[in-house]
């Protein structure tokens, strides 16, 4: 590596030690620092608060390390590279490391390793003037909700607008035609979900500005244009029909009758017709007739052969253009209605001053366009100098736009003392598997290749070489298998990605063990049987070797596959953690007071009601349950409540009625002691009811709409250390890594998509000013022409990168045992399906030359457990386990307290926050006696830290026993703090007003910072205002905190 060249890129294989590169280059970056805190001129961008956390940690961990006198074994190679790369004393560069490490913890905002998400979100709140968005704008996290109700908006305007009520009628007949759902809402929901895709969404800017009736008048031409097309048809078939029969030619003169039946069709209007035939494929070549036709007639059919060819050709390309409208129309409704839903959308986001999350890049992206120093980043620029990007493969091509001017201002320009920025890029494009949500892994291949965009041209690609993850033998299953599935890449960039990329040296660590599994399955019902019981056979098979259950996870393609495993499993008296098992609606307490709520706000819900009933028969092990639910089926509340008492149950229904829901929910949990059960899940349960209550004042029957929408979502988080088998998914697995993998359902089909759709460019002066079209994909819109073919050929290249970087990223967690379960899936000659992973396997293994035909089961490596490795023990997590759980409603509430002070790091933020927690604490104290009890309340609300406690007591002591002061703190005085006076309409607030036994009345205000004529002004107002009370003003005191207590009469 050269440290001077300012745009390194490092290609990270699985494995490869990505995390600890970065680190590394970041500490190296952070200790030649030319300034003291150089740390806040570095920017370092990830995808997921879960890798902010790790990469954060890892720094100051590697910190701690360095900086000890006796760094640990474990960090001496670090320190050692360290002190080769800075080319500092190693005492030097320790004394620094403590130097940084401390200047990180007491300015950790500055500490800038950040989400894209964070960053962009940064960018707009700082410039929102600039950038023409509301200053106090709020971010939207939830856009399921906020489609729902754009689409409630659009549907509440039916039958009012008719214009928009023609065009949903004709939505909802479309969906009927294709067999949809009949709920319009449904349907409309899910188009509307095109609005938040990055990868549609500049198709859809350059349709924002069309209405209805542009859509309406487009697809009236459309419909003009078809009818007239298949008039041609019919047309031009018929008189080839007449030139056949006017030759005396009949239909079986023809080859198999094919050329007559074939325009007799279309003369008789039919436009659906296959060229799959392989005489239609190329009718320049076709045989026209047998041998054995007389020779006159022979004659005949070549005379007119020229006519047939020509008529065939020209009706082909208009039955292509009919099919291309006919698509068109289809789509042309819901691209009309999606238009509409977008206008309401924006409605509702202006009117409530809302941003959504995935609206960021595209706000940043608008404003820096056509831009050659974009403005707002010419104050960020002076902030930072040097950039470090994890997970690029996953950066969408908006993001990435978005930062090369940023980046390109630091690398290309110096400073002073002549650095230059630099920006240091890792990643591996067959990790890349979020192209759903704009991810882009193309940018990736492109910059490794040939590709630079920043001004600078210097660039160095390096690889990182070894794998320090996995046993020998999965190593080298994995280069060999990926290497093998370059060739099945019709990409030639894509190919050599995995033939370059697969060349992974092997680690110190020997053996691995490698299963490979097919097993018979006729249908999806038989493969739901079979593929449970093989990976339950896996599972006994590795507990047997000695591993234990948290050791081992299952990771599917889909989130039901998962479920069918977890259920499967379960019921064995496995202990499993999946999303489904963790969903905090599975919960038989949390679905209680989910029935609760329902029966108090809807009193017919007797669904509900028999659910509450059954919940409490389990729960109170009520004997006779037949009668109990006979008799409370059919009793009112009153009795209801009646019979819980003498269960021993105190619980009010009106108590719901007159507590928020908040409250609510916790009284039911305290009421029926519900938390001693699961106290996790009803934790996380109120964490989401107090986020609900944060953006929502529906109350509880709002809460249970959300719940009924949200519930299927909504989880717990597990600890790492659960004595369980663990079930996720490939996209929740990817930067995981577990000692056993079980991969069953191993049989992706490569090319399927469901409901694909494309956009097509078309010539805006042929198709009413619309530049692009929305149409459905598949490979017969070839077709359409040159530029549709292309289409098709990147859509192939794609869905081959994405289905195999699925695979990748699956077989390359596992560090041990990989179990690989896959379906023997032949033809009837014998051939493996080439489109499925089923295929992939069988292929590789005949090309190894181990496929046997009828073999199920193929291994490779050691089937043993691997020796232990020591494992540093002072480093193994700890589980806190949530034992108990309190109702602090009798206790007290929990305040939640922000300095904004705090994040201004400037000279003036002490005497700000100090100022306001003694004007808080002044306010509760009437006497010296009140002291203590003021701070400890403040300790115990978590408003003031154990250190602060002392500093602020000694502060407000100053002030209460001061010797011009004590007096006013009296316990025969009468004290007024902080009270409102109302005088002229206007309010005011003195912070102390005292009277003493002599009736005579002094005013004391407390300030910060130095005297001002506005102290003055102020203080005599309320002084005039007393008087004028009837107050007889013997003083007004102004009391100023600072670094001693000062006094200034006035």
């Amino acid at each position: 590596m050269n440290p001077n060249i300012p745009f390194t890129i490092y290609n990270a294989a699985a494995g490869a030690g990505k995390t600890y590169t970065l680190v590394k280059a970041y500490l190296i970056t952070v200790l030649k620092g030319e300034f003291r805190d150089s740390y806040k001129n570095i920017l370092a961008i990830t995808f997921t608060n879960k890798a902010v956390a790790e990469m954060k940690t890892r720094v100051l961990e590697n910190l701690v390390a360095i900086s000890s006198t006796d760094t640990p074994i474990k960090y001496q190679g670090l320190l050692d590279e360290l002190v080769l790369e800075t080319k500092i004393p190693k005492e030097k560069l320790k004394l620094k490391a403590k130097r940084t490490l401390k200047s990180i913890l007491h300015n950790y905002a500055a500490f800038d390793i950040v989400t894209i998400d964070t960053f962009t979100h940064r960018v707009l709140r700082t410039f929102a003037y600039d950038l023409g968005i509301p200053m106090n704008f709020e971010i939207e996290m939830d856009s399921d909700a906020l489609i729902e109700e754009a689409v409630a908006g659009v549907v509440s305007k039916i039958g009012v607008d008719k214009e928009l009520t023609k065009l949903i009628i004709d939505f909802a007949l479309s969906k009927l035609d294709e067999d949809k759902s009949w709920d319009i809402t449904l349907e409309l929901n899910k188009v509307a979900r095109l609005l938040f895709s990055e990868n549609d969404r500049e198709h859809l800017n350059k349709l924002s500005k069309k209405k209805i009736a542009d859509f309406e008048a487009f697809k009236k031409l459309l419909i003009h244009n078809s009818k007239e097309l298949s008039k041609a048809v019919v047309s031009e078939s018929k008189s080839l029909l007449v030139t056949i029969n006017e030759n005396g030619l009949a239909t079986e003169d023809f080859t198999r009758g094919s050329i007559p039946k074939h325009f007799q069709k279309l003369a008789a209007g039919e436009t659906a017709v296959d060229f799959k035939p392989v005489w239609k494929q190329d009718i320049t070549n076709a045989t026209f007739y047998g041998a054995k036709l007389e020779e006159d007639k022979k004659s005949l059919i070549d005379k007119i052969r020229p006519e047939i060819e020509e008529t065939f050709l020209t009706t082909k390309q208009q039955l292509v253009q009919i099919q291309l409208l006919k698509n068109i129309i289809k789509n042309l409704t819901p691209l009309s209605v999606l238009n509409t839903i977008n206008q309401e959308l924006i409605k509702i986001k202006k009117e409530r001053r809302i941003l959504l999350i995935s609206e960021f890049n595209t706000i940043i992206s608008n404003t820096i366009k056509d831009q050659p120093a974009p403005f707002i980043y010419e104050r960020l620029g002076e902030r930072y100098r040097d950039y470090f990007i994890d997970e690029f493969q996953d950066t969408s091509e908006l993001q990435w736009n978005n930062l090369i001017p940023l980046i390109d201002n630091a690398v290309s320009t110096e400073t002073l003392s002549g650095k230059r920025g630099q920006v240091t890029i890792v990643g591996d494009a067959k990790q890349a598997i979020y192209r759903w949500r704009g991810g882009k892994a193309e940018q990736f291949i492109d910059l490794s290749f040939d590709k630079n965009p920043f001004s600078v041209q210097e660039k160095q690609v390096l690889n990182l070489p070894r794998n320090y993850r996995s046993h020998e033998e999965i190593i080298k299953f994995n280069n060999n298998f990926f290497t093998f599935l370059s060739g099945e890449f019709s990409d030639e960039n894509h190919r050599q990605l995995y033939l370059q990329g697969n060349q992974q040296k092997v680690n110190s660590k020997k053996d691995g063990y490698v299963n490979i599994s097919f097993i018979d399955a006729a249908n999806a019902e038989e493969e739901n049987e079979i593929y449970p019981e093989k990976v339950l056979e896996s599972i006994i098979e590795l507990i047997e070797k000695g591993y234990r259950a948290n050791d081992i996870c299952i990771i599917v393609r889909k989130q039901k596959e998962g479920a069918v495993l977890a259920d499967f499993l379960s019921e064995k008296g496995l202990s499993i953690i999946s999303s489904e098992t963790l969903l905090i609606n599975n919960d038989p307490q949390v679905g209680f007071i989910i029935d609760l709520l329902s029966w108090f706000t809807y009193p017919e819900d007797f669904l509900a009601k028999a659910n509450v009933l059954h919940f409490l028969i389990d729960r109170l092990n009520i004997q006779d349950k037949h009668s109990f639910l006979q008799k409370m089926m059919i009793a009112k509340k009153d009795l209801f409540l009646l019979e819980l008492k003498q269960l021993g149950i105190n619980f009010d229904f009106d108590q719901l009625a007159l507590r928020p829901l908040y409250d609510a929910v916790e009284y039911i949990v305290s009421s029926f002691n519900l938390a001693n059960v699961s106290p996790a899940y009803i934790q996380f349960f109120l964490d989401v009811v107090f986020a609900f209550t944060q953006k929502q004042t529906d109350g509880i029957i709002g809460f249970l709409s959300y719940w009924d929408d949200k519930k299927e979502k909504l989880s717990i988080v597990a600890p790492e250390t659960e004595e369980a088998i663990k079930i996720m998914t490939i996209h929740k697995a990817k930067g995981l890594e577990f000692p056993c993998v079980i991969y069953p359902y191993a049989n992706i089909d490569v090319y399927r998509e469901i409901e694909p759709k494309t956009w097509l460019n078309v010539d805006k002066d042929v198709y009413s000013g619309f530049e692009e079209v929305f149409i459905d994909y598949n490979k017969n819109i070839s077709e359409y022409g040159s530029f549709a073919q292309k289409i098709i050929q990147e859509r192939q290249a794609q869905l081959e990168l994405d289905t195999f970087n699925l695979l990748y990223v699956v077989l390359t967690r596992a560090r041990e045992q990989l179990y690989i379960i896959s379906k023997y899936e032949l033809s009837k000659k014998g051939d493996s399906n080439p489109n499925k992973f089923s295929g992939k396997l069988i292929k590789y293994l005949q090309e190894k030359g181990d496929w046997i035909k009828d073999e199920k089961k193929y291994e490779f490596g050691n089937p043993l457990k691997p020796e232990e490795t020591e494992v540093e023990t002072e480093h193994k997590a700890k589980a806190i386990k949530l034992s108990r759980f309190d109702d602090v409603s009798k206790v007290y509430k929990v305040n939640i307290v922000t300095n904004s002070g705090k994040l201004w790091d400037t000279a003036q933020k002490d005497a700000i926050e100090k100022g306001n927690l003694i004007h808080e604490l002044m306010a509760s104290i009437y006497t010296y006696d009140d002291i203590n009890r003021s701070i400890e309340d403040k300790f115990v609300r978590g408003e003031i830290t154990f250190f602060e406690k002392d500093v602020l007591k000694d502060e407000i002591k100053n002030v209460v026993k001061h010797p011009k002061l004590f007096k006013y703190f009296s316990s025969e005085n009468k004290v007024y703090n902080e009270r409102d006076i109302i005088y002229n309409g206007r309010l005011f607030r003195p912070d102390r007003i005292t009277i003493d036994k002599e009736g005579l009345t002094s005013i004391i205000d407390y300030k910060t910072g130095i005297y001002s004529d506005s102290h003055a002004d102020q203080i005599n107002e309320y002084g005039n205002i007393l008087q004028e009370m009837g107050h007889v003003i013997e003083n007004k005191i102004l009391i100023y905190f600072d670094e001693s207590v000062t006094l200034k009469y006035i």
